[in-house]
Formats: C-alpha cells, structure tokens, sequence
C-alpha cells in the first residue's frame, strides 16, 4: 500500500516536472523566435478546441475537417457542419476523412466507413465496424482504393466494384504513410513497405525511431537526435540534428518536407542536400492529430491546442564577418554572373551563391587597404571588369587579369555617389560638380554635366537616371531637372512639396522617384505626378522584374506592380531597414540590409490566383450557404453577402470589390457586401478578392439576385394593363373611326349642297343672259322664249327647295328670309322664336347669303345641341360691324357631339367666321342659357353718299 503510494507520488512528480520543464522550454523557444528575423504571420492560429482529428483539401480548394461533432466545411470565412446528425449517433465523431472527386469518405472509431455527397448533401455506410475494425487510425485514398488501418486490421476497399479485402498486422500501434504512391505501414519498432496488390508486406526499417515519411523513392526517417534518408536499395544517410523530430509530413513540392520537434518548432526541409530551411515556433507538440499542407504550401496542424497553419517564407542569411562596423551595402553582377558586395566601411568581397557566404577578395584589399578607400559608395559592372567608387577616388578592377587601376582626375573626388555606364561613358553622382564623366574607351575624363543657376544646388546631385528614350533625369538638392540627351534641351520638374529625392528608375512608361522620408514619387514622362506611395518611408534602392518594382525601403522589402501602382509590404520583412537595392539571381531575391543578405525566393512571392467564392448568403428567409443565386420579395429587401478567398496563408490581407453588370468597381471594406434598394428585375455581381499577397485573383464569383416586382407590376398586373391598354386603345380608334366618319359625311353633305348650289346658280344665270339677249335684240317670238327660259329658272329654284327645309336664302333676301326661317323653326320644333332684323340697304347677295345660313345653323345649334325653348336672334348694324346675335334658355353645349347635323353646324360657322375675319364666341349668360355672337367687319357705302 505504502509503496502503490509512493509510485503514484513519485509518478505525479514526474508529470510535474515534465510540464513544468516544458512550459519553461516553451518560453524559453517563444523569446528566443521573437528575437529572430522571421515572418511576423508566418503562424496563424485559425481555431481553438481539441477535437479537430484530421484535414484535407478538395478541388474547390475548401478545407475539410473530420471533428468530434461532425464533418465541417471550412472556406476561411465560415466554418459549419454539412451533417444533420445530431444526439448520440455514432456518426457524430468523425476521426478520418479523405477527399476523391464529389466525395468525402469518413473513418469513425465505433460505426466503420461512410461517404458524404458533396452535392445532394446525403451519406451513406459503406462498411461496418464489424468489417473495417473498431478505432480507424488511418484513412488513405490511393490507386482508386481506400486503405483503412484499424489497430492491427489493415482493409482495402474498392467503392466502384464495392468489395473489400483485410490482412492481420502483428499486435502494436500501427498508422499508414503515403506520398499518394508508395505506402508505408509503421509501427514504432519497425517500418514496412506494403504492396497493394498482393496485400504484403517488405520491413525496410527495424529500430526505434520518431516519425518517419515517404516522398518518391525516399523515406524520411527521424531517429534520436538524427534524420536519415533511405532509399529503395536500402542505403541510408543520416544527419545529426539539434532536437528530435516527432513528426515529419512529406511536402507536395518535390524533395522538402515538414517536421515537427520536441521543442514545438514546425520545420522545413530540403532533402538534398539535406538542410533546415525555415523554423516556427508552433506550441507543444503533444497530442497533435494531423498535419495537412494545402495547395498554397502552408502547413496546417491540428493537435490538442486547436487548428494553426504555418506559412512557409523562406528567407536565407548569407554569413558575413567585417573588419570594421558596417553601415552599408550594395551588390552587383558582373559578366559571369558573380556577385559583388561594397560595403560602407569593409571594403568589397565576393559572395559564395552555393555556399551562401562572402569571399574575400585579397588582390583587391590590397588596393583598397585604408579605411576610407573600403567605404564604397557605388559598385558597377562593365565587361570584365568592376567600377568601384569610394571616398577616395575611382577605382576600375579587372576581374580576368584581377589589376585595380585608380583613374586620375583634374577634379576632387569629395563626396562622389551614384555611379552608371551609359553608351561606355561612365557617369557619377558628384555633391560638387554635378555629373562626372569617363570615356571607357578613350581612357579620358569629358566635360561633367553641371547647371547653371543661382546658387550651387543644381550641381550638387544625389541621383540620376538615364531613360529608354534617352532623356537624363537628374536629382539634386535643388529639385528636379530633365534632360534631352540629343539635343541637350532641359527644364526643371516641380513635385512639390519639397524632398531630397535620391533613386530613380522608370517602369510600365512612368518614372519612380524615391525620396529621404517622404516614400515614391510616380509621374509621367512629362513629370505630372500621377501617385503617391509610401509616404512617410525612406527610399534606398529600385530593382525591377517583370512588372515590378522590388522597392528597399528603411522599413521593409515592398513589391510594386508598376501596371496599377498598388504596393505590398513582403510579409516578414517589416523591420528590415534594407541599404540600397536588391540584387536578382538564379530567380532569388538578395536585399542587402545593415544585418546582412538576405535571400528571398521570387516564386514565394508569385499570385496565387486563388478561388473567390461567396460563403453564404442572408437574406429574410435567413443564411443560406454554397449558393450561387438568391430571389428577394422586393427592391427594399437587405441581401448580405460574405465573401472568402480560398488562400489561407494570411486572411486579413485579403481584399475585395464588386460590380454589377459593366458598372465601375466598387472597393469593400471587410468580406461582406450590404445590398438594398435594388430595382425589380435580375441583376449579376461580378466579385474579385485578392490573394495573402495583395494580387488580385482573376477566378472572379459571379452571384445573382434577382428581385421580385411589387404587386402592382407582377407579370399578371402587366398582362392585365396591356389588356386594359389595348382596349382603352380599341375604344379610342373607335370613337376617332365614328367622329371621322362624321366629318367625311358632313365633308360629302357640304359638297353635294355646294355642287348642287352651283349648279342651279350656274343654270340660272344662263337662263337671264339669255333672257337678256332676247330682249335687247326683240326678235320674233323672243317673248314665248323669255317665258320658257323664265319656267325653267323656277323649276330649278322649286327642284332645289323641293325638300321645304329653308336653310339657304334663295332668291329671297334677309327681310323676307329671316320671318319665313322664324315660322319654319316654331312650327317644327315647338319653340318660341324671335327675330329682330336692322340691317343696311345694298347688302350682297353672297354676305346676305352667308349671314342667313349662320343664322340657321345658329339656331339650330339652340334647339338640338342646347335643348332651347325660346330663343332671340338679332341681326343689328353698329359701329362698322354687323352684329348675329342669337340669345336662348338653353343648357350648356355639351363637349361631346355625336349628331353628324351638330358637327355640320359648328364646322359651317367656323368657316363663315374665317370668312370674313370675325370672332365667334360662346358664352353663357348670367340669366339662364347661352349667348352665340358673331360680329362681321361691314362699311356701309349708302350713308356717306
């Protein structure tokens, strides 16, 4: 008893002293990394809980999680479960997944192996426990076959022919390794190489060891304080390491893979040769349930602590040593693609690439033995030979036959700088006398290039920079100055405010100008300042690739893409303060900092071009998710869009715009659109994002919503309006068709009476010439044909008034007229009449004629139109005018007129009245009825006579 006791005591001290000596390991690790230059979100802590079991990846680029609680989709916005399952069902705990096609096939400790259909969102059991074996450890999707390992039950099983196999393992802690080819079986004492087509097993390895993975034809094995390398005829190489590795993942580039120590770092390997290339600090390494490396390269470990994923950013540190304190760097190439490094203080050295250190150059410390000769300003290649500019003169290196020569000068060589080659001229920065110049050819020292002005500004020059069109852009303490190297034309630039500008470069048909303090300057070839950039950094240096410009700053590494101007600051270098510009080789970016050189990989810097997708979707009817479409019930209706980029490496870099249609793009802060007051109808987002970069993707979302009319124009209210329309359209037609034809008949009616008017009048007329005749020339008999004439010109009279409706005058005039159109009018229409007639003598019979008819239709208007029972018509002459007056105790004219005799009247008025250039007015009286007065311009000749 005493001693169970003791054990446990002793046993709980163990424990103790172990969590104890890692927590202070831990700490110990964490402040030692934060000293260290690497990437500031290299790690990113995505989850917290310790039931995430294992991790993968499908086409689409979404991340998949095998949880306690489910299969969960993971798209770096959302995180939900894609099973109903709820309660005790055994398929709630999900411990493996594997990914193939439109499906998800899922390992579970107590209830066997199922598939999930990613699009009808259904699953279902493939094997039972009682085949595959309780507590699958692992689950691998390899050659079209799932291999499961079950404590010591190994199944293959094919999903197509849906048949399966099994083999017995000897008894032990077994998991599966694969690279997606090869599969290895290990447990911890041995390793062994399975063949999947006969089910046997080859042992390749029999000691104890830590991990161990597959890439190719290469098992990575890690072993106390070692990592061997086996390959397939059983040769091995080990390397002693610093620290365990507990855990190794084989990486999907070629020759690297990840391990994890004791320590908690998560590293990065090369294979061969085999060398660390990066290390973070990612916690405990106990209980870690999985590693998973996604497409992008960023390792993602689940463990007891949560889900993180580590980024990758390979920096290398070549190893320099000075002779004396070094302040700053600058690097070149020559023609055999050496690199040259001056320092500010050491002199020049010559950097090993493969073996990533400086070599010193001793033919040339000979030369450059004093302190001020090591202080190199500038470093230029040409031909085989090294241009070297220091505080002491200008010195030219022959790197084939290795002689230094020290040019002469009739000038002082205080405060040079910046040093080109330009048409084998070289051209030097000078604080004194502006722009220097050497005939490379010639061995002679040309006229520098200085201005003229008011004081000596202009001549001191802190940078300069000859264009593609051979313009010469000089910088000087007195602004900025532009030169046509042809003709020599200059003329000064203002980019105001004021700042020392000391680099300049051009890209993409613009010209960069870096500044002391004030960030970059971007003009046009005119110098119009198009943008501003950085503000607030230090410019050191320029080096363009591609489309961009890799710009040293004292506060970073930035990358510029000169096609849109948007820089990104290069994750992980934001304490650099970088010395001059970098230097490209072999692909790999080396910046010259006062640390050192580092090495930074381009391709790590490269777009992505990740998937843009919209997460999900909430509306009123709630959130919906994986929908590409919505429908609202109105225009007022909010629709929230929350949109993920498929790159996990850094989230909140992320960046996101949209339009609708061909309208302008519209810049989002966050990953989410607000939507509302949208017009009935379909409308399409186009979204883009960009990646952890900064680049923008160009694997755009579409999404499309489209809006519900309101009531009153849904297709049923349009169907209805077109009809309503259409009839309202009918019926007008139809009344325009009924008043035309009224017009057409009055039009007829007119014309018939005028014709037949004309007629009788022209017959008539004939009838009295003759008469005439006949009775001047008194011929035998004229009196028998006077008499015929006279007959006939009444039977033509009698012919047109056969009808007995006096509506023209006759032969009759206004006095005899007026009182047989009164009688006319009582005895029809049961009506009271009254005519008052005074009237000039010697009236034509044309305006008697036309007065009359008015007088008719005037009346007649009273009686239909106004239902009149009494009515005065009075025709007066006063004031040069003759007066139809015709009063009645009518009704209004009503606006509608459907009797063709109505239309008739009113048109015979209208035309009377233009006639003789009067006014028709209507009006009503105060009393009861209406008032129709129509007064004609008339002279009376008889009362001047």
């Amino acid at each position: 008893m005493f001693q169970t006791m003791m054990e446990k005591q002793t046993n709980k001290l163990d424990v103790d002293f172990r969590i104890y000596t890692h927590s202070v390991l831990a700490a110990l690790i964490l402040i030692v990394f934060c000293c260290l230059s690497l990437p500031a979100r290299a790690v990113t802590q995505h989850f917290t809980g310790s039931d995430f079991h294992s991790i993968a990846q499908d086409e689409q680029d979404i991340i998949w999680f095998a949880r306690q609680s489910g299969l969960y989709r993971y798209d770096g916005t959302n995180l939900r479960n894609v099973l109903t399952q709820s309660g005790d069902k055994p398929l709630n705990w999900i411990h493996k997944i594997a990914l193939v096609d439109n499906f998800v096939y899922l390992a579970t400790p107590r209830s066997g192996l199922w598939r999930f259909d990613k699009i009808t969102q259904q699953v279902e059991q493939l094997l039972t426990s009682q085949v595959t074996g309780r507590n699958i450890q692992s689950l691998e999707w390899i050659n079209g076959q799932i291999v499961l390992l079950a404590n010591e039950q190994l199944t293959l099983y094919n999903p197509v022919a849906k048949t399966y196999q099994s083999l017995m393992l000897k008894p032990g802690n077994w998991h599966l390794v694969t690279d997606g080819e090869r599969v290895l079986v290990a447990g911890t004492q041995s390793i062994h190489a399975l063949d999947l087509a006969s089910l046997k097993l080859e042992t390749i390895w029999s000691e104890p060891y830590f991990a161990t993975a597959v890439q190719g034809d290469t098992v990575i094995i890690s072993r106390d304080q070692h990592v061997c390398l086996l390959s397939l005829d059983n040769s091995k190489h080990c390397l002693p390491v610093d620290n365990n590795k507990v855990d190794i993942l084989s990486s999907r580039q070629a020759g690297f893979v990840w391990m994890i120590t004791e320590d908690g770092l998560a590293e990065y390997w090369q294979i061969a040769p085999l060398r660390r290339l990066g290390a973070y600090f990612v916690g405990s390494n106990e209980f870690i349930h999985s590693l998973f490396e996604d497409k992008a390269g960023a390792l993602w470990i689940a463990s007891y602590q949560g889900v993180q994923s580590v980024n990758h950013v390979e920096f290398g540190l070549i190893e320099l040593s000075y002779d004396y304190p070094v302040q700053h760097n600058v690097l070149t190439l020559d023609n055999e693609d050496n690199i040259w490094m001056g320092t500010l203080g050491a002199g020049i050295y010559q950097i090993d690439w493969q073996q990533k250190r400086q070599r010193s150059v001793p033919w040339l410390e000979a030369v450059l033995a004093d302190y001020h000769s090591k202080r190199i300003r500038s470093l230029v290649s040409y031909q085989y030979q090294i241009i070297i500019v220091t505080d002491t003169g200008v010195f030219i290196a022959d790197t084939v036959k290795q002689q230094v020569i020290k040019l002469g000068a009739p000038f002082s060589f205080n405060q040079l700088g910046l040093a080109s080659v330009w048409q084998n001229t070289l051209l030097i920065a000078s604080k004194q006398n502006g722009i220097l110049r050497y005939d490379l050819l010639n061995h002679t020292w040309l006229e520098p290039i200085v201005y003229t002005g008011s004081n000596d500004l202009a001549n001191q020059v802190n940078a300069f920079y000859i264009d593609s069109q051979q313009v010469l852009w000089v910088a000087s303490n007195d602004g900025i100055v532009k030169t046509h190297m042809l003709t020599g034309k200059s003329e000064s630039i203002d980019l105001s405010p004021y700042s020392q500008f000391v680099v300049i470069t051009e890209a993409s048909d613009k010209v960069y100008f870096g500044t002391v303090g004030n960030g970059v300057y971007v003009t046009d070839r005119q110098g119009k300042v198009i943008s501003h950039l950085l503000k607030s950094k230090t410019i050191r240096g320029f080096r363009q690739y591609k489309n961009e410009l890799w710009v040293s700053t004292n506060q970073g590494l930035y990358r510029l893409n000169t096609l849109d101007d948007e820089v990104y600051l290069v994750e992980g270098t934001g304490d650099w303060s970088l010395a001059s510009a970098t230097l490209i080789k072999d692909k790999f970016l080396l910046a010259p900092t006062k640390s050192g050189v580092y090495t930074l990989a381009i391709q790590s810097q490269h777009a992505s071009n990740p998937n843009v997708i919209v997460s999900s979707v909430s509306t009123l009817q709630g959130v919906q998710y994986g929908v590409n479409s919505v429908e609202l019930s109105s225009s007022r209706e909010l629709v929230n869009l929350s949109l993920a980029v498929l790159d996990y490496r850094d989230p909140e870099n992320h960046r996101f715009r949209y339009r609708i249609g061909q309208s302008q793009w519209q810049d989002i802060i966050g990953n989410s659109i607000a939507l509302t007051g949208l017009e009935s109808g379909k409308h399409l987002l186009e979204i883009q994002g960009t990646d952890s970069l900064g680049y923008w993707s160009n694997r755009d979302a579409y999404f499309k919503i489209s809006v519900k009319p309101p009531w009153y124009w849904t297709p049923l209210a349009q169907f209805l309006y077109a009809g309503f329309l259409f009839a309202l359209c009918t019926f007008i037609y139809w009344l325009v068709q009924i008043r035309a034809h009224g017009l057409r008949s009055a039009k007829k009616l007119l014309h018939s009476e005028l014709l037949l008017k004309q007629k009788t009048d022209s017959l008539i007329n004939l009838n009295l010439k003759q008469i005439e005749l006949l009775a001047k020339n008194a011929e035998v008999g004229a009196l028998d044909k006077i008499a015929d004439l006279t007959e006939m010109s009444l039977q033509q009279l009698s012919i047109k008034n056969r009808q007995g409706v006096p509506d023209s005058i006759g032969s009759r005039s206004l006095e005899t007229a007026v009182p047989i159109l009164v009688r006319y009018l009582e005895n029809e229409f049961r009506c009271q009449v009254n005519a008052q007639v005074h009237l000039p003598e010697g009236l034509d019979y044309e305006l008697q004629a036309d007065i009359y008819r008015a007088l008719y239709e005037v009346a007649h208007l009273s009686i239909f139109e106004a239902r009149s029972r009494h009515i005065d018509l009075i025709l007066r002459f006063y004031n040069q005018k003759i007066w139809l007056i015709c009063n009645d105790d009518g009704d209004n004219f009503s606006k509608l007129r459907t009797h063709i005799n109505i239309d008739v009247g009113f048109l015979l008025l209208k035309q009377i009245a233009e006639k003789y250039q009067s006014r028709l007015e209507f009006s009503r009286r105060k009393s009861r009825g209406n008032s129709v007065t129509m007064a004609i311009h008339y002279v009376d000749t008889t009362q001047d006579e």
